[in-house]
């Protein structure tokens, strides 16, 4: 008895003594590299299908963050949609290829550039995420799947192509984002709104918010009719979107805006214009419209939308300056609504901000077109977005 009993009180102490020591460390599980280094830009080439309008090679763009949360923004550069616009527009109304990634990283910090990829500026909203440009050079507003015969030459109208060969990179790349801004400033609007169907249906676990910078879609008549066939964009109409199963010459733009935020009520949808939007009204007259009605008129289509969906805003700020989120004055503090702080809550906060719109004389000023100002007459280097401010305000048909 003595021997078992001193054969358990060693035993005791043996089982005490292990538990006083640390814990064995489990060998360390490697956390998945993010496809691009934080902070760094890369280019990706797709190849395939992947072509611009007139034969140059595609390419995108990404700066590296979290795997978790992502930016997707839709470039602008025009559009063309006829033989006059294709002809008249190459290189003056639409982009024709794509720029190196060095002319993106050479204008950070200048001439106003900035906003949505100044990572460095103090309030910016979206440290740390991943960064994906999609660049575009088909003048289709990244509708298009389709080869245009315009006579004495044609058109590689391939932006649904492109810009689904990226989403297909960032499907393979990033499996479970748990944040998605898909954004577009002037044409890239049409196609982040068009696209963000294709990634919500990819993503249904995920948080999207989707913003059209100054894509009101403000258009003639005949402007789907005489388009879609061209670009052969109805192939492409994300089937789930039943407000856009129509005839072109029925479409309008309040369908591509409600028909997408309604079909996703969990997601959130919004605009952001100027009141006298310098560029989306000279495109409403190239197309035969007249320009001094285009404020009221992109005033009711957002109100159309904002009655058809209760997930969609709208953000109307004062002047002619087209595009916001290119843009260094993102982040300026003028005015009650600062657009960087309502765009933060609609993307983080519970509940979705109100619309915000200038009214009366208050829309007749312009804090960008008087730095533009300012500067014209310093003898400065002008901004770039300072081409919008010209003959402003003398020359703007104010309601």
């Amino acid at each position: 008895m003595y021997l078992l009993r001193r054969l358990a009180f060693l035993v005791a102490l043996l089982l005490v003594a292990c538990s006083s020591e640390e814990p064995s460390e489990k060998p360390p599980v490697d956390e998945p590299e993010p496809p691009v280094p934080v902070g760094e830009w890369q280019t990706f080439e797709p190849g395939g299908d992947t072509i611009c309008s007139h034969g140059t090679p595609y390419s995108f763009f990404v700066r590296g963050g979290a795997t978790d949360k992502i930016i997707l923004d839709f470039r602008g550069g025009g559009a063309c949609w006829d033989t006059f616009t294709c002809t008249a527009g190459a290189g003056a109304i639409y982009a024709e290829e794509v720029d190196d990634l060095s002319v993106l990283e050479g204008a950070l910090g200048k001439r106003g550039f900035g906003g949505i990829y100044d990572a460095d500026n103090p309030e910016y909203p979206f440290q740390g995420w991943t960064l994906v440009h999609i660049p575009y050079c088909t003048a289709d507003i990244h509708w298009g799947d389709n080869v245009a015969d315009y006579g004495s030459f044609s058109i590689n109208h391939k932006g649904f192509v492109n810009a689904s060969a990226v989403l297909d990179w960032v499907y393979e790349n990033y499996p479970d984002p748990e944040r998605i801004l898909v954004t577009g400033c002037s044409a890239g609007a049409y196609g982040a709104m068009f696209h963000s169907a294709y990634v919500a249906d990819h993503y249904p676990a995920a948080q999207i918010r989707v913003l059209g910078d100054s894509g009101a879609g403000i258009i003639t008549q005949t402007f789907f009719e005489d388009s879609f066939p061209n670009w052969n964009a109805l192939a492409n109409v994300p089937p789930q979107v039943a407000r856009l199963a129509k005839d072109p010459a029925d479409l309008t733009s309040a369908d591509l805006y409600a028909g997408v935020a309604s079909t996703y009520p969990s997601h959130r949808f919004a605009h952001y214009s100027t009141n006298y939007d310098a560029d989306q009204t000279f495109f409403f007259e190239v197309m035969g419209g007249e320009a001094g009605t285009w404020p009221g008129s992109m005033r009711a289509r957002m109100q159309e939308v904002r009655s058809d969906a209760d997930n969609f805003r709208y953000f109307v700020a004062p002047g002619p300056v087209h595009c916001i989120t290119p843009y260094e004055f993102m982040f300026s503090r003028v005015g009650d609504d600062p657009f960087v702080d309502w765009l933060t809550s609609f993307v983080y906060d519970d509940a979705i901000p109100a619309d915000v719109a200038c009214e009366g004389a208050a829309c007749d000023t312009s804090p960008p077109c008087d730095r533009c100002a300012e500067q014209e007459a310093n003898g400065e280097e002008l901004d770039r977005y300072c081409g919008f401010c010209k003959g402003w305000p003398e020359d703007y048909v104010m309601p």
